[in-house]
């Protein structure tokens, strides 16, 4: 008996080995099957072959990580990730799964955890660049300007003649205004790139945006302008600097040679009238405008300077009409409501200025400026209910306006309204308090004696 049992049990350990050892057989031909569909681009089948090897060899690393990289581009981003958490309980310091996982994390909108994978990253292997530069981008993201400088810093430090790298830093600092650092980086970035056209009219949009910058933003566009004699925005931005240097009668001729060279460059001719305008000369700067509109008729500071010489004229019929002309081709542009309804109330056409403020809230409910123009010409029709409607949305966005606080004061009077009158009065009642306390303050701390204290 107990032999017949022994026989039992060696028959059963024979199947299990057997059948262990067809599975170690079977477990590579799984994964190259699996890998064969991958590189042939058949998603579905190697993702089913990789989960039918990963049912058999379920701690099977490079398994995991390229069913992720599947998962993740058939739209299965929830499976992707937890692969690659599989894959980090394996070997939690792999460079590879870290950098995957923080990757799908940050594509998938999980921004501060994915923050957490590239850091590991950068304690593993202190050099590895690509993951500050995607620590950089995610804090960026976050709008947590001082990590993401912190992470620019160190990425151009282990990478100081890496050029594209060096941009990618000086357009960063560049769009947190820190200037100084971005044009230090940026005059690394043309040490390495001297010749690349778009990288020197770059860094003249750098000096220009500077504001202190104006001669040397001139000369790098004339850099531009040697390394492109047709670079026509380049062109357009020296005239533009020389304005500002109030050097009319140069700009005036660098204007000219632009539209010379590209009668189609509308912005020039805008230009060319504002300068003829300077000198008083409005039907020179009439032609001007036509000639930029001509170029191209969807450049609305065109028709807006010709609205403004209308103004000017007291023309406000002919000055609403180059607005409605704005409106017709960009009918979610604010201003020109704005502008519309102004000109219609000097008209004195009241409903006509109410339909353009409500045009104007139509596109922006939530506008200050269009709330502010509409409650002030109810307050001035004396429709007060409406009046208060829109000056109580303007407090919510402002609630400084003292202005408008003693509007809705006297409105709610009117109104019998004398809790919000009381309100309001107490609100101007305060900023008028508030205004005597810093006059006095003032005095006060102009008669303080002098500390003019020498050390020696």
């Amino acid at each position: 008996m107990y032999k017949v049992k022994n026989l039992i049990y060696l028959k059963l350990l024979l199947g299990a080995l057997f059948l262990k050892y067809n599975l170690l057989l079977a477990a590579p031909v799984l994964f190259e099957n699996a890998y064969h569909y991958q590189q042939k681009k058949q998603f579905t089948k190697a993702i089913q072959s990789y989960r039918n090897f990963l049912n058999k060899s379920p701690q099977h690393f490079q398994a995991l990580i390229n069913v992720s990289y599947l998962e993740y581009t058939s739209g299965n981003q929830d499976q992707a990730i937890a692969d690659l958490e599989h894959a980090l309980k394996i070997r939690p310091f792999s460079i590879e799964a870290n950098y995957n996982l923080g990757l799908v994390l940050k594509l998938s909108g999980q921004l501060h955890l994915s923050t957490t994978y590239f850091e590991a990253i950068t304690k593993i292997r202190k050099n590895h660049s690509d993951s500050y530069l995607q620590l950089m981008d995610l804090f960026d993201k976050l709008k947590l300007p001082d990590q993401a400088i912190k992470y620019a810093l160190i990425l151009e430090k282990q990478n100081p003649a890496e050029w594209k790298y060096l941009i990618i830093i000086s357009r960063l600092l560049r769009k947190y205004k820190n200037y100084s650092e971005s044009e230090r980086v940026m005059w690394k970035v043309l040490q390495y790139a001297s010749g690349n056209l778009e990288l020197n009219y770059e860094y003249g949009g750098l000096l220009d945006e500077m504001g202190n910058r104006i001669e040397s933003a001139i000369a790098q566009y004339r850099n531009v302008l040697y390394l492109d004699p047709n670079h026509h925005d380049a062109h357009y931005k020296l005239a533009l600097n020389l304005e500002k240097l109030k050097k009319w009668k140069e700009a005036e001729t660098q204007y000219h040679l632009l539209v010379k060279k590209d009668p189609q460059y509308a912005k020039a001719w805008v230009q060319l009238a504002h300068l003829a305008r300077l000198k008083n000369n409005n039907k020179e700067c009439l032609d001007y405008l036509e000639r930029a509109i001509t170029a191209n008729p969807m450049e609305i500071s065109a028709y807006e300077n010709k609205a403004m010489i209308y103004v000017d004229d007291e023309k406000y019929d002919l000055a609403a009409h180059q607005f409605h002309l704005i409106s017709n081709f960009k009918p979610n542009y604010e201003k020109a409501y704005l502008f519309k309804g102004w000109l219609y109330q000097k008209l004195e056409k009241y409903q006509l200025a109410i339909y353009e403020y409500k045009k104007a809230l139509s596109y922006y409910p939530d506008s200050l400026n269009s709330n502010l123009a509409i409650a002030d010409l109810y307050y001035q029709l004396k429709n007060h209910p409406l009046a208060v409607t829109h000056y109580e949305k303007v407090m919510e966005f402002d609630p400084h306006k003292r202005e408008v606080a003693y509007r809705l004061a006297d409105s709610y009077l009117i109104l019998n309204r004398l809790d919000r009158a009381k309100y309001y009065i107490d609100r101007v009642a305060k900023g008028i308090a508030e205004d005597e306390r810093k006059k006095s303050l003032e005095i006060e701390i102009k008669r303080l004696p002098s500390s003019d204290v020498t050390m020696e």
